[in-house]
Protein backbone atom coordinates (compact mmCIF):
# COMPACT_ATOMS: atom_id res chain seq x y z
CA UNK A 1 0.00 0.00 0.00
CA UNK A 2 1.20 3.50 -0.74
CA UNK A 3 2.13 5.78 2.12
CA UNK A 4 -0.73 7.97 3.24
CA UNK A 5 -0.54 11.70 2.64
CA UNK A 6 0.76 13.63 5.61
CA UNK A 7 -1.95 15.73 7.31
CA UNK A 8 -0.53 19.17 8.04
CA UNK A 9 -1.88 22.11 10.03
CA UNK A 10 -0.22 25.55 9.84
CA UNK A 11 -0.96 27.56 12.98
CA UNK A 12 -0.69 31.25 13.64
CA UNK A 13 -2.40 34.45 12.60
CA UNK A 14 0.36 37.06 12.75
CA UNK A 15 1.15 38.65 9.39
CA UNK A 16 1.20 36.73 6.13
CA UNK A 17 3.75 34.10 7.15
CA UNK A 18 1.24 31.26 7.83
CA UNK A 19 -0.51 31.98 4.52
CA UNK A 20 2.80 31.76 2.67
CA UNK A 21 3.56 28.37 4.25
CA UNK A 22 0.09 27.07 3.36
CA UNK A 23 0.45 28.26 -0.24
CA UNK A 24 3.87 26.61 -0.50
CA UNK A 25 2.53 23.25 0.75
CA UNK A 26 -0.45 23.39 -1.64
CA UNK A 27 1.77 24.01 -4.65
CA UNK A 28 4.98 22.11 -3.96
CA UNK A 29 4.38 19.34 -1.41
CA UNK A 30 2.12 16.79 -3.07
CA UNK A 31 2.71 14.20 -0.32
CA UNK A 32 0.84 16.36 2.19
CA UNK A 33 -2.61 17.81 2.69
CA UNK A 34 -3.69 20.80 4.80
CA UNK A 35 -6.24 19.98 7.50
CA UNK A 36 -7.75 21.31 10.71
CA UNK A 37 -5.39 21.18 13.74
CA UNK A 38 -7.47 18.46 15.39
CA UNK A 39 -6.90 16.13 12.40
CA UNK A 40 -3.22 16.88 11.81
CA UNK A 41 -0.24 14.54 11.95
CA UNK A 42 2.10 17.50 12.27
CA UNK A 43 1.66 21.19 13.07
CA UNK A 44 3.88 23.98 11.74
CA UNK A 45 4.33 27.11 13.84
CA UNK A 46 6.43 30.25 13.64
CA UNK A 47 8.08 30.13 17.04
CA UNK A 48 9.44 33.67 16.69
CA UNK A 49 5.98 35.20 16.25
CA UNK A 50 4.46 36.93 19.28
CA UNK A 51 2.06 33.98 19.76
CA UNK A 52 4.62 31.28 18.95
CA UNK A 53 5.41 30.12 22.49
CA UNK A 54 1.77 30.06 23.53
CA UNK A 55 0.88 28.02 20.43
CA UNK A 56 3.55 25.47 21.32
CA UNK A 57 2.31 25.28 24.92
CA UNK A 58 -1.29 24.82 23.77
CA UNK A 59 -0.24 22.04 21.40
CA UNK A 60 1.67 20.27 24.17
CA UNK A 61 -1.35 20.49 26.46
CA UNK A 62 -3.98 19.38 23.93
CA UNK A 63 -1.92 16.96 21.83
CA UNK A 64 1.10 15.78 23.82
CA UNK A 65 2.15 13.27 21.14
CA UNK A 66 1.72 15.61 18.17
CA UNK A 67 4.82 16.22 16.06
CA UNK A 68 5.65 19.93 15.65
CA UNK A 69 7.82 21.71 13.10
CA UNK A 70 8.98 25.01 14.60
CA UNK A 71 10.41 27.75 12.39
CA UNK A 72 12.88 29.80 14.41
CA UNK A 73 16.06 31.86 14.38
CA UNK A 74 17.12 30.35 17.70
CA UNK A 75 18.28 26.84 18.50
CA UNK A 76 15.65 24.66 20.09
CA UNK A 77 15.77 21.27 21.77
CA UNK A 78 12.44 19.78 22.74
CA UNK A 79 10.80 16.39 22.40
CA UNK A 80 8.52 15.95 19.38
CA UNK A 81 9.75 19.26 17.92
CA UNK A 82 11.78 19.64 14.72
CA UNK A 83 13.42 23.01 14.35
CA UNK A 84 13.75 24.52 10.86
CA UNK A 85 16.27 27.33 10.84
CA UNK A 86 15.37 30.78 9.55
CA UNK A 87 15.72 32.30 7.05
CA UNK A 88 13.53 29.52 5.75
CA UNK A 89 14.78 27.38 2.86
CA UNK A 90 12.22 25.37 0.87
CA UNK A 91 14.32 22.17 0.92
CA UNK A 92 14.70 22.35 4.71
CA UNK A 93 10.92 22.46 5.18
CA UNK A 94 10.30 19.62 2.72
CA UNK A 95 12.98 17.45 4.35
CA UNK A 96 11.39 18.02 7.75
CA UNK A 97 7.96 17.06 6.45
CA UNK A 98 9.39 13.97 4.77
CA UNK A 99 11.10 12.99 8.02
CA UNK A 100 7.76 13.08 9.84
CA UNK A 101 6.05 11.17 7.04
CA UNK A 102 8.74 8.48 7.01
CA UNK A 103 8.56 8.07 10.79
CA UNK A 104 4.80 7.64 10.60
CA UNK A 105 4.93 5.20 7.66
CA UNK A 106 8.30 3.41 7.80
CA UNK A 107 7.08 0.26 6.04
CA UNK A 108 4.47 1.72 3.72
CA UNK A 109 7.03 3.86 1.90
CA UNK A 110 9.01 0.74 1.07
CA UNK A 111 5.89 -1.21 0.15
CA UNK A 112 4.93 1.47 -2.41
CA UNK A 113 8.14 0.86 -4.34
CA UNK A 114 7.52 -2.88 -4.19
CA UNK A 115 3.91 -2.37 -5.32
CA UNK A 116 5.02 -0.36 -8.35
CA UNK A 117 7.39 -3.17 -9.30
CA UNK A 118 4.69 -5.82 -8.79
CA UNK A 119 2.26 -3.82 -10.91
CA UNK A 120 4.78 -3.60 -13.72
CA UNK A 121 5.31 -7.35 -13.57
CA UNK A 122 1.59 -8.12 -13.39
CA UNK A 123 0.85 -5.97 -16.44
CA UNK A 124 4.00 -6.96 -18.34
CA UNK A 125 2.31 -9.73 -20.29
CA UNK A 126 -0.36 -7.42 -21.73
CA UNK A 127 0.61 -6.27 -25.20
CA UNK A 128 4.33 -6.57 -24.50
CA UNK A 129 5.26 -6.73 -28.17
CA UNK A 130 3.30 -3.52 -28.79
CA UNK A 131 5.14 -1.41 -26.19
CA UNK A 132 6.93 0.57 -28.90
CA UNK A 133 3.66 1.20 -30.76
CA UNK A 134 2.66 4.90 -30.45
CA UNK A 135 -0.97 3.82 -30.06
CA UNK A 136 -0.03 1.64 -27.08
CA UNK A 137 2.04 4.38 -25.48
CA UNK A 138 -0.82 6.87 -25.75
CA UNK A 139 -3.84 4.67 -25.11
CA UNK A 140 -2.35 1.81 -23.13
CA UNK A 141 -3.85 -1.00 -25.20
CA UNK A 142 -3.01 -2.04 -28.74
CA UNK A 143 -5.90 -4.26 -29.78
CA UNK A 144 -5.04 -7.61 -28.20
CA UNK A 145 -7.75 -8.89 -25.88
CA UNK A 146 -7.66 -10.98 -22.70
CA UNK A 147 -10.98 -12.57 -23.69
CA UNK A 148 -14.52 -11.51 -24.52
CA UNK A 149 -15.92 -10.23 -21.20
CA UNK A 150 -14.78 -8.61 -17.98
CA UNK A 151 -16.55 -7.69 -14.76
CA UNK A 152 -16.22 -3.92 -14.05
CA UNK A 153 -16.89 -4.49 -10.32
CA UNK A 154 -13.65 -6.46 -10.07
CA UNK A 155 -11.58 -3.49 -11.18
CA UNK A 156 -11.02 0.15 -10.30
CA UNK A 157 -13.91 1.05 -12.64
CA UNK A 158 -16.51 -0.46 -10.30
CA UNK A 159 -15.11 1.22 -7.20
CA UNK A 160 -14.76 4.54 -9.01
CA UNK A 161 -18.34 4.41 -10.34
CA UNK A 162 -19.69 3.86 -6.81
CA UNK A 163 -17.55 6.71 -5.50
CA UNK A 164 -18.83 9.04 -8.24
CA UNK A 165 -22.41 8.18 -7.35
CA UNK A 166 -21.87 8.70 -3.63
CA UNK A 167 -20.03 12.00 -3.97
CA UNK A 168 -22.54 13.35 -6.52
CA UNK A 169 -25.52 12.51 -4.29
CA UNK A 170 -24.00 14.07 -1.17
CA UNK A 171 -21.95 16.86 -2.75
CA UNK A 172 -19.08 15.85 -0.43
CA UNK A 173 -15.55 15.09 -1.60
CA UNK A 174 -14.49 11.47 -1.15
CA UNK A 175 -11.23 9.56 -0.96
CA UNK A 176 -11.11 6.27 -2.86
CA UNK A 177 -8.70 3.81 -1.25
CA UNK A 178 -7.53 1.18 -3.70
CA UNK A 179 -4.79 -0.44 -1.65
CA UNK A 180 -2.33 1.47 -3.82
CA UNK A 181 -2.68 5.24 -4.40
CA UNK A 182 -5.66 7.20 -3.02
CA UNK A 183 -7.94 8.99 -5.48
CA UNK A 184 -9.74 12.18 -4.41
CA UNK A 185 -13.05 13.14 -6.06
CA UNK A 186 -14.47 16.67 -5.93
CA UNK A 187 -18.11 16.53 -7.12
CA UNK A 188 -18.77 20.28 -7.15
CA UNK A 189 -16.02 20.95 -9.67
CA UNK A 190 -16.24 17.43 -11.19
CA UNK A 191 -12.52 16.90 -10.81
CA UNK A 192 -10.36 13.95 -9.79
CA UNK A 193 -6.85 13.92 -8.32
CA UNK A 194 -4.33 11.07 -8.16
CA UNK A 195 -0.60 11.46 -7.66
CA UNK A 196 0.59 8.98 -10.32
CA UNK A 197 1.15 9.33 -14.05
CA UNK A 198 -0.77 7.47 -16.77
CA UNK A 199 1.87 4.77 -17.16
CA UNK A 200 1.49 3.59 -13.56
CA UNK A 201 -2.26 4.11 -13.61
CA UNK A 202 -2.55 1.92 -16.70
CA UNK A 203 -0.55 -0.85 -15.01
CA UNK A 204 -2.85 -0.69 -11.99
CA UNK A 205 -5.96 -0.77 -14.19
CA UNK A 206 -4.83 -4.03 -15.79
CA UNK A 207 -4.91 -5.84 -12.43
CA UNK A 208 -8.16 -6.75 -10.60
CA UNK A 209 -8.34 -5.23 -7.11
CA UNK A 210 -8.41 -8.61 -5.37
CA UNK A 211 -5.39 -9.77 -7.34
CA UNK A 212 -3.50 -6.64 -6.35
CA UNK A 213 -4.37 -7.23 -2.69
CA UNK A 214 -3.21 -10.84 -3.00
CA UNK A 215 0.17 -9.66 -4.29
CA UNK A 216 0.82 -8.28 -0.81
CA UNK A 217 -0.28 -11.45 0.94
CA UNK A 218 -2.02 -9.63 3.80
CA UNK A 219 -5.57 -8.72 4.79
CA UNK A 220 -4.74 -5.08 5.50
CA UNK A 221 -4.51 -4.14 1.83
CA UNK A 222 -7.83 -5.81 0.98
CA UNK A 223 -9.63 -4.28 3.98
CA UNK A 224 -8.36 -0.77 3.13
CA UNK A 225 -10.16 -0.76 -0.24
CA UNK A 226 -13.22 1.47 0.01
CA UNK A 227 -14.78 4.95 -0.22
CA UNK A 228 -14.29 7.50 2.55
CA UNK A 229 -15.96 10.94 2.84
CA UNK A 230 -13.52 13.86 3.06
CA UNK A 231 -15.65 16.89 4.02
CA UNK A 232 -12.69 19.00 5.24
CA UNK A 233 -10.33 18.68 2.26
CA UNK A 234 -9.73 21.77 0.18
CA UNK A 235 -9.32 21.59 -3.59
CA UNK A 236 -6.50 24.13 -3.32
CA UNK A 237 -4.45 21.63 -1.32
CA UNK A 238 -3.95 19.46 -4.39
CA UNK A 239 -1.28 20.25 -6.98
CA UNK A 240 -2.06 20.19 -10.67
CA UNK A 241 -3.06 18.43 -12.74
CA UNK A 242 -6.61 17.68 -11.66
CA UNK A 243 -8.54 15.57 -14.17
CA UNK A 244 -12.17 15.83 -15.33
CA UNK A 245 -14.29 13.09 -13.77
CA UNK A 246 -15.79 11.85 -17.03
CA UNK A 247 -12.47 11.69 -18.88
CA UNK A 248 -10.83 9.87 -15.96
CA UNK A 249 -13.59 7.23 -15.76
CA UNK A 250 -13.51 6.78 -19.56
CA UNK A 251 -9.76 6.13 -19.42
CA UNK A 252 -10.03 3.75 -16.47
CA UNK A 253 -12.84 1.77 -18.15
CA UNK A 254 -10.92 1.60 -21.43
CA UNK A 255 -7.89 0.16 -19.63
CA UNK A 256 -9.90 -2.11 -17.33
CA UNK A 257 -11.65 -3.62 -20.34
CA UNK A 258 -8.45 -4.68 -22.08
CA UNK A 259 -10.43 -4.97 -25.31
CA UNK A 260 -13.32 -6.84 -23.69
CA UNK A 261 -17.00 -6.10 -23.18
CA UNK A 262 -18.69 -5.58 -19.80
CA UNK A 263 -20.36 -8.83 -18.73
CA UNK A 264 -23.84 -7.34 -19.37
CA UNK A 265 -23.10 -6.89 -23.10
CA UNK A 266 -23.08 -9.55 -25.80
CA UNK A 267 -20.88 -9.29 -28.93
CA UNK A 268 -23.76 -10.19 -31.27
CA UNK A 269 -26.49 -8.10 -29.59
CA UNK A 270 -27.22 -4.61 -30.96
CA UNK A 271 -26.19 -1.48 -29.10
CA UNK A 272 -26.72 2.19 -29.79
CA UNK A 273 -24.75 5.23 -28.70
CA UNK A 274 -27.08 7.83 -27.17
CA UNK A 275 -24.90 10.77 -28.16
CA UNK A 276 -21.34 11.56 -29.14
CA UNK A 277 -18.63 11.19 -26.50
CA UNK A 278 -16.31 14.15 -26.08
CA UNK A 279 -13.39 12.57 -27.92
CA UNK A 280 -11.21 15.64 -27.42
CA UNK A 281 -11.34 14.89 -23.69
CA UNK A 282 -12.00 11.13 -23.72
CA UNK A 283 -9.01 9.81 -25.63
CA UNK A 284 -9.10 6.70 -27.77
CA UNK A 285 -7.43 5.24 -30.87
CA UNK A 286 -8.11 6.90 -34.25
CA UNK A 287 -10.86 4.39 -35.08
CA UNK A 288 -12.89 5.74 -32.13
CA UNK A 289 -14.36 8.46 -34.36
CA UNK A 290 -15.55 6.00 -37.02
CA UNK A 291 -16.95 3.58 -34.45
CA UNK A 292 -18.78 6.34 -32.60
CA UNK A 293 -20.23 7.72 -35.83
CA UNK A 294 -21.63 4.31 -36.77
CA UNK A 295 -23.09 3.59 -33.32
CA UNK A 296 -24.74 7.02 -33.17
CA UNK A 297 -26.34 6.61 -36.59
CA UNK A 298 -27.71 3.08 -36.21
CA UNK A 299 -28.21 0.16 -33.83
CA UNK A 300 -25.66 -2.53 -34.56
CA UNK A 301 -23.89 -5.27 -32.62
CA UNK A 302 -20.22 -4.77 -31.71
CA UNK A 303 -19.22 -7.69 -33.94
CA UNK A 304 -21.23 -6.33 -36.86
CA UNK A 305 -19.75 -2.87 -36.34
CA UNK A 306 -16.23 -4.29 -36.46
CA UNK A 307 -17.00 -6.10 -39.72
CA UNK A 308 -18.63 -3.07 -41.32
CA UNK A 309 -15.70 -0.79 -40.45
CA UNK A 310 -12.93 -3.32 -41.04
CA UNK A 311 -11.44 -2.96 -37.54
CA UNK A 312 -10.53 -5.51 -34.89
CA UNK A 313 -13.57 -6.54 -32.78
CA UNK A 314 -11.64 -5.81 -29.59
CA UNK A 315 -11.22 -2.18 -30.63
CA UNK A 316 -15.02 -1.86 -30.79
CA UNK A 317 -15.36 -3.78 -27.51
CA UNK A 318 -12.98 -1.37 -25.78
CA UNK A 319 -14.83 1.71 -26.99
CA UNK A 320 -18.22 0.26 -26.04
CA UNK A 321 -16.85 -0.48 -22.55
CA UNK A 322 -15.55 3.06 -22.09
CA UNK A 323 -18.78 4.61 -23.41
CA UNK A 324 -20.90 2.30 -21.23
CA UNK A 325 -19.02 3.50 -18.14
CA UNK A 326 -20.30 7.02 -18.90
CA UNK A 327 -23.80 5.70 -19.64
CA UNK A 328 -23.49 6.65 -23.31
CA UNK A 329 -24.42 3.21 -24.64
CA UNK A 330 -27.75 1.41 -24.43
CA UNK A 331 -28.33 -2.27 -25.08
CA UNK A 332 -31.15 -3.23 -27.45
CA UNK A 333 -32.89 -6.58 -27.60
CA UNK A 334 -33.04 -8.21 -30.99
CA UNK A 335 -36.62 -8.95 -32.11
CA UNK A 336 -37.67 -12.57 -31.78
CA UNK A 337 -39.53 -14.62 -34.44
CA UNK A 338 -42.99 -13.50 -33.22
CA UNK A 339 -41.93 -9.84 -33.17
CA UNK A 340 -40.48 -10.11 -36.69
CA UNK A 341 -43.70 -11.72 -37.99
CA UNK A 342 -45.82 -9.02 -36.36
CA UNK A 343 -43.66 -6.31 -37.86
CA UNK A 344 -44.03 -7.89 -41.32
CA UNK A 345 -47.84 -8.03 -40.92
CA UNK A 346 -47.94 -4.37 -39.96
CA UNK A 347 -45.89 -3.45 -43.05
CA UNK A 348 -48.15 -5.50 -45.33
CA UNK A 349 -51.29 -4.07 -43.71
CA UNK A 350 -49.99 -0.58 -44.24
CA UNK A 351 -49.27 -1.28 -47.90
CA UNK A 352 -52.73 -2.80 -48.42
CA UNK A 353 -54.39 0.20 -46.79
CA UNK A 354 -52.55 2.61 -49.10
CA UNK A 355 -53.62 0.58 -52.20
CA UNK A 356 -57.27 0.61 -51.09
CA UNK A 357 -57.12 4.37 -50.49
CA UNK A 358 -55.81 4.93 -54.01
CA UNK A 359 -58.49 2.68 -55.50
CA UNK A 360 -61.11 4.60 -53.56
CA UNK A 361 -59.86 7.90 -54.93
CA UNK A 362 -59.98 6.49 -58.42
Amino acid sequence: MAAERLKIAVLGSAGKFPDIIRAFIRKYYGAGILVEPSLADVCIIDLDAYEGKSLLQDLRRQYPDRQVIALSLRDLKAEKVIRVKKPLQANDLIQSLEKVRTERNPTKLVVKEEADEQLSQAAAGVGEKHRADPSYIRYGWAGESDGTHYKPADYLQGLLTRAYRQSSLTGIAVRVETGWEPIFIFPKTRKVWISVDDKKLHAFCRVPLKVFAALHGDKATASSIGIHPEPVVDLRDFPEPLRPMDAFLWKVAWWNSGGRLPEAFQPSSPVRMKHWPNLTRCAGPPDSVRISALLVQQSVSPLRAAKMLGVAPNTVFGLVSAAAALNLIERLREPGPVQKESAALVRHAGLLQRILQRLGKG
